[in-house]
């Protein structure tokens, strides 16, 4: 299993930095390409609770993701009520209340938090916050599951996610911490900031990692798909980043009130 976690990694890492790192379309659509796969997964977990939400709801939710490459908080609304509307009336009318609120919470979960991460990468100054984002994600993950695995003992939530401790958690808080202290030296960000940035993304990743986990005890699957050997699907490898994105957004703009404006 590591050895295929390993090897898939080789191969997303590299797509993923890059699509980071040029931004404008390479970024969109790689932010919509994996929103749809999302929507896919989670339209396919909730089919399993025999919750059945409408085959346009993928499309509706990489809609809603890539509204945000119009770099414009309007688009990303109209685009957002537009397609909740689908998904209520589409879920009204294929199977009830449980199907389009199903539908309209994963339009929110998938779409909009999506569109967040988006609306970071595409503001000025963008590149580097999201880097500042990525790795923190990528170092709690990393260090949360080794230590974990290594030395945990003391379970987060059993009911949930069983193999997720407190010695874990806490080790990729202070990694994550860690993580964008040192981006910050890169990128000449003030660093008290970056460690108090990266603790809270570390605890926002680890916030979405639970959502999802809670999402795939409710369906009873082990990975939400099998696209990526050794990691499961898109949401087992996205759904940190999900949450980690949006607070990255709320951070940035934070920043530039709070030291930013300070300095200028």
């Amino acid at each position: 299993m590591l050895r295929e976690r390993v090897l898939s990694a080789a191969v997303f890492v590299p797509i993923m930095v890059a699509a980071f790192y040029l931004g404008g379309a390479a970024f969109y659509v790689f932010l919509g390409v994996m929103a749809f796969l999302g929507g896919l997964e989670y339209r396919e977990m909730l089919r399993k609770k025999d919750v059945e939400i409408h085959g346009a709801f993928p499309f509706l939710v990489a809609v809603v993701a890539t509204s945000s490459a119009a770099r414009h908080p309007g688009a990303i609304i109209v685009a957002l009520v537009g397609a909740a509307m689908i998904v209520l009336v589409l879920g009204l009318w294929q199977g009830g209340f449980a199907s389009a609120g199903g539908g309209l919470a994963g339009l929110v979960y998938l779409g909009a938090f999506s569109a967040l991460l988006g609306v970071l990468r595409g503001t000025s100054g963008g590149r580097e916050w999201a880097f500042l984002v990525l790795g923190a994600t990528w170092a709690t993950d990393v260090v949360a599951y080794f230590v974990g695995s290594l030395a945990g003992k003391r379970r987060i939530a059993p009911g949930i996610s069983p193999g997720k401790t407190w010695e874990g958690a806490v080790s990729g808080v202070i990694a994550a911490s860690g993580a964008a202290y040192g981006l910050s030296r890169l990128w000449g960000m003030d660093p008290l900031f970056a460690l108090m940035a990266g603790a809270l993304l570390g605890v926002a990743a680890e916030l979405g990692d639970l959502v999802e986990s809670a999402l795939k005890r409710f369906a009873g699957v082990k990975d939400s798909g099998k696209i990526i050997p050794g990691h499961g699907g898109v949401l087992d490898r996205f759904d940190s980043l999900l949450f980690s994105g949006a607070t990255g957004l709320f951070l940035f703009l934070l920043y530039r009130i709070l030291i930013l404006g300070r300095i200028r």
